[in-house]
C-alpha cells in the first residue's frame, strides 16, 4: 500500500474512498431492498443462501488490499473463490450467474498473471494518471508486463467518467 492508501499509488483514488464506496453503495441497495414492496402479492422474495461465506468472502476481498505480496495475492484469490461458491449456492437468484461468471473472469486473471494486471495506457485514458508520468501500482495488482498470460483479463477497460479501470470480470 502507497503511503497515500491508494492501491494505484499517489495516483489514484484512495483505498478508503474506494471501501467508502462499497458500502454505501451496499447500505443504500440494502435500505431501497428493504423498503420497496414486491411487484405483486404472487412475488416471492428469493432466498439469499450462504449469507455468512458472503460476508466471509467479502472481508477477505478488502483484507486483500490491506495485505502486501503473497499475502494479498492469496487473500484476494480466496476471496473471489468464496464468492464463487456464494454465487452457485444463490445461481437461481436474477442475475447472480452474471456476477458469478465476472468473479470467474478475475479469479482466472488473478490465478494466471500472479496477481490483477494493469494497462498503463487505461490509466491515462481514464484519466488516474497523464501520459509519462511514473505510476505505483500496488498488490495484488501490477503494471501489465508482457509477460502477464492473459493481460485482456486485467484491469484493461478505461473508465473516465469515474477515473476508474476495470476488468471485463468487473
Amino acid at each position: 500500500m502507497s503511503a497515500s492508501g491508494s492501491p494505484f499509488g499517489r495516483h489514484g483514488l484512495g483505498t478508503f474512498d474506494a471501501v467508502l464506496t462499497l458500502v454505501l453503495a451496499v447500505l443504500a441497495g440494502l435500505i431501497v431492498g428493504l423498503l420497496r414492496r414486491p411487484a405483486g402479492l404472487h412475488t416471492v422474495r428469493p432466498r439469499v443462501v450462504q449469507v455468512g461465506l458472503l460476508a466471509v468472502g467479502a472481508g477477505l476481498n478488502a483484507l486483500s488490499v490491506v495485505l502486501d505480496g503473497t499475502a494479498s495475492l492469496f487473500a484476494l484469490v480466496l476471496s473471489l473463490s468464496v464468492l464463487i461458491a456464494v454465487a452457485v449456492a444463490n445461481h437461481r437468484i436474477t442475475g447472480v450467474a452474471v456476477v458469478g461468471v465476472g468473479l470467474l473472469l478475475n479469479l482466472v486473471s488473478v490465478a494466471v498473471n500472479g496477481g490483477m494486471p494493469v494497462r498503463a495506457s487505461a490509466l491515462v485514458a481514464a484519466g488516474v494518471i497523464t501520459e509519462g508520468q511514473p505510476v505505483i501500482v500496488e498488490d495484488p495488482r501490477h503494471l501489465e508486463t508482457p509477460d502477464d498470460p492473459l493481460p485482456v483479463l486485467g484491469d484493461v477497460l478505461p473508465v473516465p467518467l469515474t477515473n476508474e479501470v476495470l476488468s471485463f470480470g468487473d
